[in-house]
């Protein structure tokens, strides 16, 4: 059933017992929910699942007092679909940071394995995240984030996204409707050139082949010669370009300094 036809009978359904039985229905849907879905921490947020998981959309309307996890246990294999498809949509959001950052056509692909598709800042704090960790990023499961997402919401919305915020705030993440802006950047671009100076291929080198490879790199575009003298990782040199090297068209040059006996990253 589409939302806009569902809506008026969660209204309907949720204004007489919001106070009292709606936030005992959640309570139940989330601890069944992490017995079903052990990464449920990483997974779609509460707020996911009750407006856009079919069977979750149904129970909510369960008229019933005996509500328990036993109703939504046996939805099991559809709610195993929903997540495969969240995790999907997940993967293409991120996909598409890294294409628009090295402004690629849409059929091109980019594994996420590769070096240069791995690590991305946040505009709104400035840390830096890999790529597995964007959905459990704060700035993206913070209360604002969700708000910012249902700003042009209707009351259902608005009500089930008032109950879920106060049960669980802090909790979610949900990617971004096309057309709002991200609030991640690819740093693909940058890691091009790291790449590089370890002599390896951009678009071949893997994590895993630069944490082996024995290679420091120094920062010679910085002029302070603290700076200049210290070695970084690939890891380190990402993050440095990043905290200092802030200019939207600013080149980084580097140098690398071939380390024999280096032990890998872990």
């Amino acid at each position: 059933m589409e939302w806009h036809r569902l809506e008026p009978d969660v209204i309907a359904f949720l204004q007489p017992i919001a106070k009292d039985r709606l936030p005992f229905r959640l309570s139940i849907i989330n601890s069944t929910l992490s017995h079903i879905i052990p990464q449920i921490r990483d997974g779609p947020s509460l707020l996911d699942y009750v407006v856009r998981c079919k069977p979750i959309n149904d129970l909510m309307l369960l008229k019933t007092k005996n509500f328990s996890g036993a109703h939504i246990s046996k939805h099991k294999k559809t709610i195993l679909t929903f997540v495969d498809e969240w995790e999907k949509s997940y993967n293409r959001y991120v996909d598409d940071l890294v294409k628009q950052e090295l402004k690629l056509q849409a059929h091109q692909t980019i594994s996420p394995k590769l070096a240069i598709a791995s690590i991305f800042t946040c505009t709104f704090c400035g840390q830096l995240s890999t790529g597995q960790f964007l959905k459990s990023h704060f700035c993206e499961r913070s209360s604002a984030a969700i708000i910012e997402q249902y700003s042009m919401t209707t009351p259902g919305k608005k009500m089930l996204m008032d109950a879920c915020l106060t049960f669980k705030e802090g909790e979610f993440w949900m990617p971004r409707p096309q057309g709002l802006p991200t609030h991640f950047k690819s740093l693909a671009c940058r890691l091009v050139s790291i790449v590089s100076e370890y002599g390896l291929n951009p678009i071949e080198a893997t994590t895993e082949e630069m944490d082996r490879a024995s290679v420091r790199l120094q920062c010679a575009t910085c002029k302070m010669q603290s700076v200049l003298s210290q070695t970084m990782n690939w890891r380190e040199a990402i993050a440095h370009a990043a905290e200092f090297h802030t200019e939207p068209d600013s080149v980084v040059r580097w140098t690398h300094v071939r380390r024999e006996g280096l032990y890998p990253l872990d």
